[in-house]
């Protein structure tokens, strides 16, 4: 796989040990699917899809269960795929946190045991007292940032946030950090602004 954001890419035959390698568009890295375009769309179908596997099987084998027993198995088993590198993936594009909360939704349904069309599931959601994905993501990428901060992150992302030292300010404080502007695949993401 040759990453890059130019339309034009250069392919080049890599070897190792002696062996040509197979070109390929996307490879999954610590359970993060990485395309060659730097998008997280793969990502997030992967992801959407082994959430909704785990969530089939849990309303085959567990549909008799309580709405307690329900809601707990979908927080262990489904809700932590949705969740998994939320800090440095999470979607900006409508059509993907739609694609991620419709796993919640379904979820929801399925703990409360209501299928029919003119439920709200909006409702079903303030009922069991489920936080929106949106703000969940939102709550792990300010722990990324905090742990950041406080220098207990690996090194890559303590580089990528750099302290901003412009001492000019009136409002000038230790803990501030500059504001990366880019026009690239990066612009919506956490790393590197």
């Amino acid at each position: 796989m040759s990453v890059g954001l130019k339309r034009t890419k250069s392919h080049h035959d890599y070897t190792m040990l002696g062996e040509t390698l197979a070109q390929v568009q996307e490879h999954k890295y610590l359970g993060v699917t990485i395309a060659e375009d730097l998008t997280w769309n793969s990502n997030y179908r992967c992801t959407v899809s082994k959430a909704n596997k785990i969530l089939g099987l849990l309303q085959r084998n567990i549909y008799q269960c309580s709405k307690e027993t329900k809601a707990k198995a979908y927080k262990a088993l489904v809700r932590p795929h949705l969740e998994y590198a939320a800090a440095v993936t999470d979607p900006y594009q409508s059509k993907y946190i739609q694609m991620l909360d419709r796993v919640q939704r379904r979820a929801a349904r399925f703990v409360v045991g209501d299928f029919r069309r003119k439920s709200s599931v909006t409702k079903m959601i303030q009922e069991l007292e489920w936080e929106s994905l949106v703000e969940r993501r939102k709550t792990a990428r300010l722990c990324q940032f905090y742990f950041v901060h406080k220098g207990e992150s690996p090194n890559t992302f303590t580089k990528l946030q750099q302290r901003d030292t412009n001492h000019s300010s009136r409002h000038f404080t230790a803990d501030a950090y500059k504001v990366i502007e880019t026009r690239t695949v990066y612009q919506n993401s956490f790393l590197p602004s």
